[in-house]
Parts: structure tokens; sequence; C-alpha cells
């Protein structure tokens, strides 16, 4: 429902997920988005399965998407914490639009780590992001002690309360 959403604007996103039938759901309806020509949609999903330059060519290849400008591209990354792109390590960030956290991060510490590997400008830039960043995160019932703690932790600049979809 959120890449329907986010296609009739082309804004580009990175999903994180837990684990590969995570992914797999997120490739399947990111490539299944109404409404959205297909030919539009540059997939990007990080595996283990991947060898090291595999991920290094496909993604660079990826990256350079947001540079065309010949077309427009909706450019849509699934990956996990250990397979995505690290900053730290001078990889470069995703540079999307949107973080969507379809399995929230379990600790503050992979929260902004998240946010930096998809927000920072470049990888000397870990700390100040410059456009407006869209964080959203699919929160359980299971997640609402390290939403609270992350709540605490984390200073958002306009953060919209939640609501169950669900329940009380």
């Amino acid at each position: 429902m959120i890449a329907s959403r986010l296609k009739y604007v082309l804004l580009s996103y990175t999903v994180y997920v837990n684990d590969r039938s995570a992914m797999d759901a997120c490739v399947e309806l990111t490539q299944r988005t109404p409404g959205c020509d297909e030919s539009k949609i540059a997939l990007f999903a990080s595996t283990t399965e991947m060898a090291d330059f595999v991920w290094v060519r496909e993604y660079e290849e990826w990256l350079a998407r947001a540079h065309d400008e010949d077309n427009r591209w909706m450019r849509v990354c699934v990956t996990s914490d250990g397979c995505g792109p690290n900053v730290r390590d001078g990889e470069a960030p995703t540079n999307t639009e949107v973080l969507i956290n379809y399995d929230f991060p379990s600790s503050t510490a992979k929260y902004r780590s998240r946010a930096a590997n998809v927000f920072a400008n470049d990888a000397d830039d870990r700390q100040s992001f410059r456009r407006r960043e869209i964080v959203i995160s699919i929160v359980t019932a299971d997640d609402l002690e390290a939403f609270r703690t992350l709540r605490q932790d984390v200073p958002f600049r306009n953060f919209a309360d939640f609501k169950p979809l669900h329940g009380p």
C-alpha cells in the first residue's frame, strides 16, 4: 500500500527487512505496484547470496539511475542491516527520499545506522542530512518497547503519532 502511494510522486525509497521472506514479499509488492510502469522502477534487492563484485556492480548501476536525466526512475532498494550499504565502510548511501522500516530496528544504533545509510549525502557525511527525510516505521505490538525507547533517544523534528491499526 505504501509503495502504491509513493509511485504517484515517483519518490525513491529504501526498505529495511530482517529476513528473506519479508524481502521476497517487499520485492513482489514493488513489482506489482498498481498503476506504475514497471519499466520505470529501478529495483535493487540486496541479498547474502550475491557475490561482493556482483553487489558492487549492481548497486552502482542502481545508484546511477538517480542521475539519468532522460528518464525519471522510481528507485527502490530492499535490503537488510547485514546486506545493505554501509557508509562507515565508505560505501555510498542509497540517497532515497524515504526510509521504510518494514521490520522495526531492534536498537537506537540500528535506527541511526539505517538513517545514515539512506540519507547521508556521501560516505563522509554520516551526521548531517540536508534534505527532507521521511521515515515510515511499521511497528507491531512486539516492537512497542523499542519504539518508545527510540522516541526518547532520537530527536525527531516533526514526529507524527501513530494509531494502532488493530486493537484498543
